[in-house]
């Protein structure tokens, strides 16, 4: 997996949880444009209000 493709999950992740910080510090520290950051992070928040399970390293202990 790519830094980037990698970068466009976490973004999903921050979405998932509505994590702004982590969304902030994402788009920041990588070199990616803030409309696919934004679409990374809303398709986040469509899993989650589709219920579809977490794939974070966290939720899944």
């Amino acid at each position: 997996m790519s830094k980037r493709e990698s970068t466009k999950t976490y973004l999903q992740v921050a979405g998932y949880h509505n994590d702004t910080k982590a969304f902030m510090r994402l788009y920041c520290e990588n070199r990616i444009s803030k409309a696919e950051a934004d679409k990374q992070f809303n398709i986040g928040q469509k899993k989650r209000e589709n219920g579809v399970k977490c794939s974070c390293i966290d939720c899944n202990k």
